[in-house]
């Protein structure tokens, strides 16, 4: 099953996800990748489209935010809510 994420880039033509600039968007692509780690079996398409939210996700957290002091345990409370960690690819 395609992440709700996926299918608006997919089918509007859309284009890749874009850069992180809000917690709002941020908890979308976190929420988009839990469900894309809660599947048995990724395409190559869904692989593809993990890693680029991973990339994106990392690079919001680790830039500095004024207004986000506890970002890192923030996200990983969300993403310890949602169910299974484990990593899999």
């Amino acid at each position: 099953m395609i992440p709700s994420l996926m299918e608006e880039y997919l089918f509007n033509d859309i284009g890749a996800p874009k850069i992180i600039k809000s917690n709002a968007q941020l908890k979308e692509y976190v929420t988009a990748l839990v469900e894309l780690d809660r599947a048995s079996h990724l395409t190559a398409a869904e692989q593809n489209f993990a890693e680029l939210l991973i990339l994106l996700i990392e690079a919001y957290v680790d830039k500095p935010h004024p207004r986000r002091l506890a970002s890192r345990v923030d996200l990983l409370q969300e993403l310890s809510s949602k169910g299974d960690l484990s990593g899999k690819n």
